[in-house]
């Protein structure tokens, strides 16, 4: 998990930082975290932070400009504010926030975030895509299916379709999921969004037909059958 605090206190984000890694200790997830506590002009959001922990008043910048910065690059990053000012709060919901963290209430509000994710996390897996420049970070069980075409991949999730630049051979072996199996030499398909089947073809619920290949069908079918089972 990579994760990003951007705050002008030094001391403040010492605390988050620690009070972070504790947690995801506790959930045995390793976090990796950037503290940018100046130049804020010249931080990376190219670098596929998966949380951002952001302060709103900067002492040169506004944190709601990164923030909409951030948004406009991935769609799907975990915006947290932090601000010593919860007056701020209806401002931040043009990026749709995950949290607001109040600095006077710090250490309950952090009870209550940390409650918060530890339920995301147990309901949404994430899966990082990296193509055209951007990075996005999309719940793994919104994907429907995946087409291998010209070197790149079409990822057909229920909201959007979004694009990675890896194999399908790679990008299958990052799934680690039994709801996800390949299907024909271009096609991985989640089996939670299957409506039905005939001898060559599968049909999915956003009423795509997609083919069975002759070499798959086998596997197919067995990895069906585990699936209807677990």
């Amino acid at each position: 998990m990579k994760i990003l605090i951007i705050d002008d206190d030094k001391k403040f984000t010492d605390t988050l930082k620690d009070d972070v890694i504790k947690f995801f200790q506790r959930i045995d997830d390793k976090a990796i975290i950037t503290v940018i506590n100046e130049n804020f002009r010249q931080v990376d959001l190219f670098n596929n932070y998966h949380i951002v922990f952001l302060d709103i008043d900067l002492l040169t910048d506004n944190g709601l400009t990164i923030a909409k910065q951030l948004r406009e690059l991935d769609s799907n990053a975990m915006i947290i504010f932090v601000s010593s000012r919860s007056n701020l709060v209806f401002k931040t919901f043009v990026v749709k926030p995950f949290y607001f963290l109040r600095k006077a209430n710090y250490k309950k509000d952090l009870i209550y975030f940390f409650e918060m994710l530890d339920n995301y996390f147990k309901k949404n897996t994430l899966i990082s895509l990296d193509s055209r420049a951007t990075h996005v970070h999309i719940p793994l069980d919104s994907i429907i299916y995946i087409e291998s075409r010209e070197h790149q991949l079409t990822i057909h999730s229920k909201k959007d379709v979004y694009y990675d630049s890896s194999s399908l051979t790679a990008f299958i072996l990052k799934l680690a999921s039994i709801n996800f199996v390949q299907i024909h030499k271009s096609y991985i398909v989640n089996l939670d969004y299957l409506k039905g089947i005939n001898k060559n073809e599968v049909l999915l619920f956003n009423n795509s037909r997609l083919p069975i290949g002759r070499k798959y069908r086998d596997l197919f079918y067995e990895r069906y059958q585990e699936y209807l089972i677990k």
